[in-house]
Order: structure tokens, then sequence, then C-alpha cells
């Protein structure tokens, strides 16, 4: 445990340093109490004057019995890990602050810093709201358009628009469009789709889901990519027709 005095100053572990290896010897220390070292540490180093006892009050403590001494001792103990101050601040208190308190300061940044470039950040569009343009909307039975921000394949059938959500129901993967079969075909466990996102085989336990579109005054397209619905089966309704 002497390593805990370094943390103080030199004169506080030259008047204190006995006593506080003593104290730990007999009781052990806690991780409260290693906190409670920490911050006294702290406190001693930022405000360093200790009180000075007068010459009265000195004498007085001098002839104190020994019992008298035994019953102050544990307060003394208490009352030298507070921090005082005995005067205006001194030049070298005043330089030794400025240092620690800029170090601080400076590890704050840095720490700052760090955090914020290692914090993932949401640059997809993907939960928001995605407006495909007039001129992109696919024609009735062509290829679906796949809008990568939005994660989803944008289809427009017999009886209107759908908006697919690319994330197979079974296991997550991405299912793609299979031009040369005219359906969607996840490659990962062979699930595969209708052009209305409806199972024709495999393990998915249910269609592709959808996503609401909503068009504009201009004729485009706006998908909320936040509100994916699930469903069982394909009706008419779910079509958007424009």
């Amino acid at each position: 445990m002497r390593w805990l005095l370094h943390l103080y100053p030199r004169a506080w572990r030259e008047r204190y340093g006995d006593e506080l290896l003593d104290l730990l010897s007999q009781t052990g220390l806690s991780a409260r109490d290693l906190l409670d070292i920490l911050r006294a540490a702290l406190d001693a180093r930022l405000r360093p004057q200790l009180p000075v006892l007068r010459p009265s009050a000195a004498a007085g403590v001098m002839a104190m019995s020994d019992e008298r001494l035994s019953q102050v001792q544990p307060l003394a103990r208490q009352m030298a890990s507070r921090p005082h101050s005995s005067g205006p601040l001194t030049r070298r208190t005043f330089l030794r602050n400025t240092v620690l308190g800029s170090v601080a300061v400076a590890t704050l940044q840095l720490t700052g810093g760090l955090v914020a470039f290692a914090w993932p950040h949401n640059t997809s569009k993907f939960g928001g709201k995605i407006i495909v343009p007039r001129e992109r909307i696919p024609a009735v039975g062509a290829a679906p358009l796949r809008v990568r921000d939005g994660r989803f394949l944008l289809i427009n059938n017999d009886d209107g628009l759908l908006a697919l959500y690319w994330k197979c129901p079974h296991l997550g993967c991405t299912v793609p469009w299979a031009a040369d079969e005219g359906r969607f075909h996840c490659p990962c466990h062979g699930s595969i789709y209708d052009r209305h996102g409806v199972l024709i085989k495999g393990p998915a336990p249910r269609p592709m889901d959808l996503m609401p579109i909503e068009p504009d005054l201009a004729g485009n397209l706006i998908i909320d990519t936040g509100a994916i619905q699930e469903r069982e089966t394909f009706s008419p309704d779910q079509a958007t027709r424009i």
C-alpha cells in the first residue's frame, strides 16, 4: 500500500504517511476506501496548505494525556484528509493548479475526441423517408428498382407498386432479383418469391415484408423505410397505384 503515499504531496507524506500506512494495515482497503484516498490525494495536491497550530493550541495538545490523545487521534486523521486553506493562494500553488487544470482539460478533450472518432455514426438514410423520383419508377412488368439507401426493391405490377424490404424473413440475407427466373431468389437458403414477394418455396416463414408508399403531387414516391410491415399473404390493397 506504500504506493498510495506517492499520490499525496511530499509535505503531506512526511506528516501523515506513517499514520495512513498504520491505519490501512489494521483495517484493510475496500473499493470505497480507495476512492476516498484518491479524492483526498487530489484535494491535497490542488490545495496543499495545512492549518498551522497557534502556540497556545500546540501547548494544549502537548499537555494532553495519553488517554485523551487516543480519543483525538481518529478525529485528527479524519480532519487531515479534508482540504484546508490557511491564507491567500501562493504563486507556486497557483502555477501548480494551472498546470494540473490544463492537463485535466487536455486529457478530457483527447478522450472526448477519441470517443467521438470511434463512436459509430449512422450515415444511412434507412429508417427514414426516401423519395424515389418519378422518372426512376420502373414500368409495369419491368425488373424492380434496387434502392440501396432504403434497402428495398421497388417493383411495378399490373395491380400497382410494391416496395419490398430486401431482407429475407428467414435469416436476414439480402434477396436479389433473379432476372433469368423473373422472381426473387435468396442465395443463402434457397427461398424463392414471386413479383409480389410471396413465398413460392423455401424455408422462409412468410412473404417478403413491405414498406409503405405514398405518391406526392409531382408524381414522386415517398417510401417510409422506418415502418416495415409484416404480412402473411398478398392482397391487392397492399399495392399502390399511380
